[in-house]
């Protein structure tokens, strides 16, 4: 699981995007972006099914809207 996260959050942080806290839920963990006005997520998943993936999520595929104003 740590391994998959960290993996997670170097694909997030490539994207602009900042992660909030963890949520865990068994053999998955949930985590959304804490720009404002940026609803993007991104969850890993230690068991995904055959059709799955382990690394998915918005927050993985998208960049993030959220400029700080000191980038203008």
């Amino acid at each position: 699981m740590d391994k998959l996260k960290a993996k997670a959050e170097e694909s997030v942080v490539e994207r602009g995007h900042e992660l909030g806290p963890w949520k865990d839920c068994g053999t998955m963990a949930m985590a959304d972006c804490i720009h404002e006005n940026c609803f993007a997520w991104v969850c890993v998943d230690t068991n995904p099914s055959p059709n799955s993936i382990d690394i998915a999520g918005s927050a993985v595929s998208r960049d993030c809207p959220y400029k700080p104003p000191w980038e203008d």
